[in-house]
């Protein structure tokens, strides 16, 4: 079933979007007054978080959101060196004018290759198995985006046109469950079993004597980990952290 949530919209954050796409009149008028009223900077003062408020003011950008969020922490996180978000994927974002649509374009060529597949391929060929993706046949996908949206997402329905289908065939019981991914603890193993790696790549000491990252940023990072409940952001930015550290010190 590879590839039914990017082509008839199954992932539960592009229901997220619809939710934030209602904050784009407040944030193009807070966008439109912070070169005069810096509300960034007001916004900060009361709680960072809030900063990111001001640049929800487009779809692109709200489809960009862990990234503008991201961007509060990495424009500091690596000494001497300024952060920058580019990416030629961005492309596909002007394919569209439906956000969800948008940003299932961005994950077709982004998450769906360098995640799902790449897991499907590797579990597969490592037991001499030839997997095979048929939902990702070129005609499929061709029809797909050829679909008005709304056969894809209808009233909060994803993947409305698939399940109606499906419906013929497997008991509508069966088909109407809650999501179940493929995610792995990652809050569950750092704050347990692999809390070692946590205490030592990103100590204090081993980040200054390291010197490639800023301290006070690492201990924020690490700050805002800790106070999550799992399935959480900033889980996520302490994993790849440590994947890098321990890239580093071996390369």
């Amino acid at each position: 079933g590879d590839g039914g949530d990017e082509l008839f919209c199954g992932y539960s954050r592009y229901d997220v979007l619809l939710k934030y796409q209602k904050l784009k009149p407040i944030s193009k008028f807070l966008h439109g007054i912070d070169s005069v009223f810096k509300v960034k900077s007001l916004l900060n003062k009361i709680d960072r978080k809030y900063t990111k408020l001001v640049d929800l003011n487009t779809d692109n950008n709200i489809i960009d959101f862990f990234n503008i969020n991201s961007e509060f922490f990495l424009k500091d996180l690596i000494l001497d060196h300024d952060f920058n978000v580019s990416s030629a994927f961005k492309k596909n974002l002007d394919l569209s004018q439906n956000i969800q649509e948008k940003n299932m374009l961005l994950d077709l060529v982004t998450y769906l290759p360098d995640d799902i597949l790449t897991k499907v391929d590797r579990a597969s060929m490592s037991v001499s198995l030839e997997a095979r993706v048929p939902l990702l046949d070129h005609k499929i996908v061709e029809y797909s985006f050829s679909l008005p949206h709304k056969y894809k997402y209808y009233n909060g329905s994803k993947k409305h046109i698939l399940k109606e289908l499906t419906h013929k065939y497997v008991p509508e019981k069966i088909m109407e469950r809650p999501k179940k991914g493929f995610g792995i603890p990652i809050y569950k193993w750092l704050h347990d079993d692999l809390n070692f790696l946590v205490e030592k790549y990103l100590s204090p000491e081993y980040i200054k004597s390291q010197g490639v990252f800023n301290l006070s940023v690492i201990n924020l990072l690490i700050a805002r980990f800790n106070l999550e409940n799992g399935e959480g952001y900033f889980e996520k930015f302490i994993w790849h952290l440590i994947v890098f550290q321990m890239w580093y010190e071996k390369h």
